[in-house]
């Protein structure tokens, strides 16, 4: 009886790829979709701010000369 409820205890968690990665994908969306408004309330006012008192690019692209 103890060797059943082994074997009834192992084959539960075993490991399927399939559901596996669909389930890490599902998560990671989920996750992403949730976290991306706080991101962006928290983007949004500091590249206003860097817009505002520089008067320049939030974003720049430095060329070659410019980085040596």
């Amino acid at each position: 009886m103890k060797e059943r409820r082994k074997e009834l205890q192992s084959d539960q968690f075993k490991y399927d790829p399939f559901y596996s990665y669909f389930l890490k994908r599902g998560l990671d969306i989920v996750v992403s979709l949730v976290a991306m408004p706080f991101v962006l309330m928290i983007g949004i006012p500091i590249a206003l701010l860097i817009k505002l008192e520089d008067d320049g690019d939030v974003f720049s692209a430095m060329s070659d000369m410019e980085r040596t």
